[in-house]
């Protein structure tokens, strides 16, 4: 069944990944349902409950923070974003203020893995969806520290990359379009 012309629109469908619009900023916008239930299905059947602590680095428009945050007890949701813009409008788009309000996850605008240790919580879960394919190793390296000492004896990290089939060498705050 076609998406109405007003459907298009609002979620961003038949835009380039990377467009200034918070769904495609993030990825296709026509996978950001699909890539949001099966990460939440994935994290699920690997053990994930509601009264995990998760951290969800580059949690930008909350495409799978949007089933977390009502999923998991209050306060166990931990997002790291450097683009304020994005979260806003997810959270205006896909979540709304009092879900916010009731849930109490904890966002830290920043691109920078000092973030993981200032959130002083021992994490059960922690998530990367895309992030480090656009990374160079220097800042794959300082994420895997910060999270390493975060992990709680769950220990389950999921970082989703594809190598690169050269060296690239992406400092914080230079991270390319998707």
């Amino acid at each position: 069944m076609p998406a109405h012309s007003n459907d298009r629109e609002n979620l961003g469908l038949g835009l380039k990944p990377g467009d200034p619009h918070y769904r495609a900023y993030v990825g296709p916008p026509e996978d950001y349902d699909l890539i949001a239930a099966m990460t939440f299905n994935l994290l699920t059947t690997l053990g994930l409950r509601q009264h995990h602590s998760l951290l969800d680095i580059g949690c930008g428009s909350l495409r799978i923070g949007r089933l977390l945050i009502p999923y998991l007890n209050r306060g166990k949701y931990f997002g790291i974003e450097p683009a304020e813009w994005l979260l806003a409008e997810g959270i205006k788009q896909e979540l709304g203020e009092t879900v916010v309000e009731t849930k109490r996850p904890t966002f830290f605008f920043t691109d920078s893995p000092e973030a993981v240790g200032r959130a002083k919580v021992s994490f059960d879960f922690t998530l990367a969806q895309s992030i480090f394919s656009h990374c160079g190793l220097d800042l794959i390296k300082g994420w895997l520290s910060a999270v390493s000492r975060s992990l709680d004896k769950m220990e389950l990290w999921l970082p989703r990359f594809c190598p690169a089939t050269r060296t690239r060498s992406a400092k914080a705050g230079s991270i390319p379009n998707v």
